[in-house]
Order: C-alpha cells, then structure tokens, then sequence
C-alpha cells in the first residue's frame, strides 16, 4: 500500500512488484492519495487481510 506520492516511495513500491512478478508472487498495489483518512487506510488494510489470495 502506497499512501501520496513521494517519489522515493513509489520507485520502491515499483520494484517490490517488478520483483513479486519476477519470481511468480501476486502483488496486490493499492494506492491512496496524501490525504487518505487514516480510516482509508485502515479499510485497505482490511480489505486486503480479507482477500483470500
């Protein structure tokens, strides 16, 4: 999960998935922008602990 856009962040965030995608794991990116609540965050969090894959 990748909260604004700090572009240190989202080169990192990239290569996490190019990685996951080189060695055949699923990589599942949710963005949110700057001002995200952090009850959006919580959501996305939620959401993806939900997510059975």
């Amino acid at each position: 999960m990748l909260v604004g856009e700090d572009p240190g962040s989202r080169l990192y965030v990239a290569g996490k998935h190019r990685d996951c995608s080189e060695v055949g794991i699923e990589s599942i990116r949710v963005d949110l922008p700057e001002d995200a609540a952090q009850a959006d965050a919580v959501a996305a969090i939620d959401r993806l602990n939900a997510d059975p894959r």
